[in-house]
């Protein structure tokens, strides 16, 4: 007969279904709760089922109101759910790596009696006992596992194979278990730990504990570290500080663009610049149409970027012909540390490079650290002044020299000084904060105490205090993703319940002159 079904009523059940499944189908990289069935088939290693009672699994209570399987009479084809159930369960048995555990209620609730759990684990359990070897007598197992004599009773209720006593674990169901009662050795409880975890969820408003106050242990074994790595971490120490603790502070999935872009916003200019330096003009434009803007603002945007990229490689020409050609080396420190280090392939005066990015603070920085790792590990002595590190932005050039290799490797020394403290406190200094001055090509002043120490002007100080803390609502910029900010998702988790301006001070005071009064005076921009 024919049945008719409106279509809205229809997408609106699948909408449901899609839901519910999209919530538990995706690992979470620690615990994961599913329906079973649902969950990716990738390997785990544990996989625990629940409620492999008699009559709850394989669910047959589940009814969708257009089943025709279910209103009409069976047909040859139609899908059987105990089957999509049993499939479900040995998967789920399959992925694990390490253990299965299995749990069903084998008693009643009410009554106390014997209960047997889901048909699939009665053949699931038939066939262990078939091919699990033969156990030894009783008294050998109990002597190898002692908590089996306590269990006994109750796996023989259980109508359990003696063979496989060593796999069950038979829980206490009611809190007046006579085990409870018993002489031996009382089971383990948990309430004093769940107590202060309930008195934490019924107070949510209640004052989160500061835990960056306990000192952490350095490294003590030989490490080799990657010079681009630990740029990146003494630039942004809360990045430092977390990796040594081994917490990932996750982001929020970004999420991609519903609409295709009229124009290219800056990143976008970027990412076709960086393919045109990494193409050197030589790919068609069919390439990017994924990137680039649709219609006839495709060739527009192609032409811009090509432009852009042509005076990029004019700039470059006032310095070098090409870019400098580098080679990677190991350079031992001391004995516990080694970095790989990027470091030119020429003997020249001139390490010249190009960038198709904009001249920022942070990068700017990280340009000064190469300049001084080159110069340390060349050990070129006074002749080392000659030499210049050479970046070439989009929008600007950065030129660092003057210094020779006795002051590099002091500067350095200040660097990896801190890196090492800032592995065991959090070292509020960020570079996209105090190099943010140099962007605009202005600088920062500090001057000598009575005691000798050398201190930030206090004018340049309350325009960082001010930059820091500033909640930026004017600008079309996430505050999470700022490293100059105290909103950046890594500080506000660091600097919870601290108070995040006196530690900035603090970190101005202890290192900005050591570490970033050099750059303002042997780093330039053209």
């Amino acid at each position: 007969r024919d049945i008719t079904l409106p279509l809205p009523y229809l997408l609106d059940e699948i909408q449901r279904t899609l839901e519910n499944q999209s919530s538990q189908a995706e690992p979470t990289g620690q615990i994961t709760f599913s329906q079973i069935g649902q969950i990716r088939p990738l390997p785990y290693a544990l996989v625990v089922m629940l409620n492999l009672d008699t009559g709850k699994f394989p669910n047959r209570e589940t009814h969708i109101p257009f089943d025709l399987m279910e209103q009409l009479r069976q047909q040859l084809g139609d899908r059987s759910r105990l089957e999509d159930d049993q499939g479900a369960f040995l998967d789920a048995v399959v992925l694990a790596k390490s253990a299965v555990w299995l749990f069903y209620n084998g008693f009643d609730v009410s009554d106390g009696e014997v209960r047997d759990p889901s048909s699939i684990v009665q053949e699931f359990k038939a066939h262990l006992a078939l091919i699990v070897a033969d156990a030894p007598c009783a008294e050998e197992a109990v002597a190898l596992n002692p908590y089996i004599a306590e269990q006994q009773q109750w796996l023989k209720q259980l109508d359990v194979p003696e063979r496989l006593w060593p796999m069950y674990h038979v829980h206490p169901l009611q809190p007046f278990d006579p085990l409870g009662f018993a002489n031996d050795t009382a089971p383990q409880r948990y309430r004093d730990h769940w107590y202060r975890v309930a008195q934490q969820v019924q107070q949510p408003e209640g004052t989160v504990q500061p835990w960056v106050n306990t000192l952490q242990p350095a490294y003590q074994e030989l490490r080799v570290v990657d010079s681009r790595q630990w740029m990146a971490d003494v630039t942004f120490p809360a990045r430092l500080y977390l990796k040594h603790l081994g917490v990932d502070n996750i982001a929020l999935a970004e999420q991609f663009e519903q609409a295709e872009p009229l124009f290219l916003d800056g990143l976008g200019r970027y990412s076709i610049r960086q393919f045109l330096y990494e193409h050197d003009h030589t790919a068609p434009l069919e390439l990017l149409q994924d990137q680039l803007p649709v219609g006839k603002i495709m060739h527009s945007a192609w032409q811009q970027s090509s432009a852009e990229q042509a005076r990029l490689l004019a700039r470059l020409q006032n310095y070098a012909p090409a870019v400098s050609r580098t080679t990677q080396t190991i350079w031992r420190l001391s004995k516990q540390l080694h970095m790989n280090i990027t470091v030119p392939l020429d003997n020249r005066s001139d390490w010249v490079s190009m960038e198709a990015s904009s001249a920022r603070a942070k990068r700017m920085a990280c340009v000064w650290l190469e300049y001084l790792i080159w110069l340390a590990f060349g050990q070129q002595g006074a002749a080392a002044k000659t030499l210049r590190r050479i970046v070439v932005f989009s929008d600007k050039t950065v030129i660092c020299e003057g210094l020779n290799a006795e002051q590099a490797k002091h500067y350095l020394d200040q660097w990896l000084a801190m890196w090492h403290y800032g592995a065991t406190q959090p070292v509020v200094l960020p570079a996209a904060l105090i190099l943010k001055a140099l962007e605009k090509e202005k600088s920062h002043h500090w001057s000598a105490t009575e005691q000798g120490e050398m201190l930030l002007d206090e004018q340049d100080l309350k325009s960082l205090l001010n930059a820091w803390q500033d909640a930026k609502a004017y600008v079309n910029l996430d505050i999470r993703q700022d490293e100059s900010s105290q909103g950046h998702r890594d500080w506000a988790f660091i600097l919870d319940q601290q108070d995040s301006t006196a530690l900035l001070k603090d970190a101005m005071n202890r290192y900005s002159y050591a570490l970033y009064a050099p750059i303002f005076q042997y780093l330039r921009l053209e």
